[in-house]
């Protein structure tokens, strides 16, 4: 099976031609280079390509929700151009960790 990395280098680039200044071009290799770099060669399909882990790298990381729904709809292109059924769905804005509040700050609210 082919990594998302090998299959996007070796059949999606050549379908990414029409882009003549590259910008799609880069925003999709930047969107599976952070792929790699979170979850270490994912091939989809397999138990090691998470979505959730991946969400939680990029909160970690500070990415802004708009940010991790641009990179999921890069992945989503990519796998629907590979076959796989698989789809990633984005987040909800709202669906963040609830902040934790000490007591001295809860009686001061």
């Amino acid at each position: 099976m082919r990594t998302l990395a090998e299959f996007f280098r070796d059949v999606y680039v050549s379908q990414c031609l029409w882009d003549r200044d590259n910008r799609t071009l880069n925003e999709y290799q930047s969107t599976i280079r952070l792929v790699d770099d979170v979850l270490d060669r994912p091939i989809p399909g397999t138990l090691g390509f998470s979505r959730d882990a991946f969400i939680r790298e990029l909160k970690k990381r500070k990415l802004a929700s708009a940010t991790i729904n641009k990179h999921i709809r890069h992945i989503n292109a990519v796998l629907k151009q590979m076959g796989i059924g698989t789809k990633w769905a984005s987040i909800d804005v709202d669906d963040s960790e609830p902040k934790q509040v000490s007591d001295v700050e809860f009686q001061g609210l």
